[in-house]
């Protein structure tokens, strides 16, 4: 389990226990979306939504919120009272991760937060844009202060852990120190291990088309073929 995972689940764990709201902002590709999954698979009463930028109306979050809830969502007129019903736990708090939450407008925001008021369950707004989304910010200026006061804790990675990265090249085996410092590079791309992840899949394929170990040129070469532009 990587650092960022092990404070991905603190951040989990602490909004399902108090309950409380809680933001975690994330340069893409740091695994955050696995970590939520595999927090849900050990948790009970976890729900995760994924939104995608036509999620941003309030209705449509609702919609994507009540299927994962396992609700019937053909009577929108009772969609917010059955959602709210649902998150409600008598002994052990429902917990709503709501996933690519940087595709939230500021009227689902604001739905968000009444469903956790009512429901008094835990909510995580997990994104990867923190200077564009304004239930992210810090400044009380730009942030609506309904969603400030309640958020009892944060987490904001935007860079990867020194110590994630060398557990990433050890488990794709990779002793070279050229290599490895190659590799180092690629990751602080944007998407992170995920961009590493497929730069390494290609340079293995190239190294074993030449009968050889992957060399920082592999790598190299397979990080421009996939457009990436210059390591």
């Amino acid at each position: 389990q990587s650092r960022v995972a092990r404070e991905l689940f603190e951040t989990f764990t602490y909004a399902q226990m108090m309950p409380t709201i809680a933001i975690a902002t994330l340069v893409s590709g740091l695994g955050k979306t696995r970590a939520a999954e595999a927090f849900r698979s050990t948790r009970p009463h976890v729900f995760i939504v994924t939104l995608s930028p036509s999620s941003r109306s309030p209705h449509t979050m609702k919609q994507e919120i009540a299927e994962a809830l396992g609700l019937d969502t053909r009577n929108g007129a009772t969609l917010k009272a059955a959602i709210t019903n649902a998150l409600k736990r008598d002994g052990f708090n429902a917990l709503l991760i709501i996933d690519e939450a940087q595709n939230l407008s500021e009227e689902s925001i604001n739905e968000l937060r009444y469903f956790r008021d009512e429901a008094k369950c835990g909510l995580v707004l997990l994104g990867n844009d923190e200077a564009t989304t304004p239930y992210a910010s810090r400044d009380i200026k730009h942030a609506s202060g309904q969603v400030v006061s309640r958020v009892g804790y944060r987490l904001n990675v935007m860079r990867p852990y020194p110590e994630d990265v060398m557990a990433f090249l050890d488990a794709w085996q990779l002793n070279d120190a050229d290599v490895r410092e190659m590799a180092q590079k690629v990751t602080l791309k944007p998407g992170g291990f995920r961009t590493l992840s497929e730069t390494l899949k290609l340079a293995s394929m190239l190294a074993r088309g030449a009968g050889r170990a992957v060399t920082p040129a592999d790598i190299k070469a397979a990080y421009e073929r996939r457009g990436g532009g210059m390591v």
